[in-house]
């Protein structure tokens, strides 16, 4: 059972790696993303009844 999933391993290695570099950089981008985001306002928005 471990050999077949080691060796599994071995032969998709390469689509293994492109794999998790896409999910890297997806979740660099996804965290830079945030970082830069501008910060929400201090006072909470309200709404006026006009009459």
């Amino acid at each position: 059972m471990l050999t077949k999933l080691i060796n599994l391993f071995k032969s998709n290695k390469d689509d293994l790696i492109l794999l998790a570099g896409i999910i890297l950089i997806a979740l660099a981008s996804f965290g830079l993303g945030r970082l830069t985001a501008p910060n929400p306002p201090t006072e909470p928005i309200t709404i006026e009844k006009i009459k």
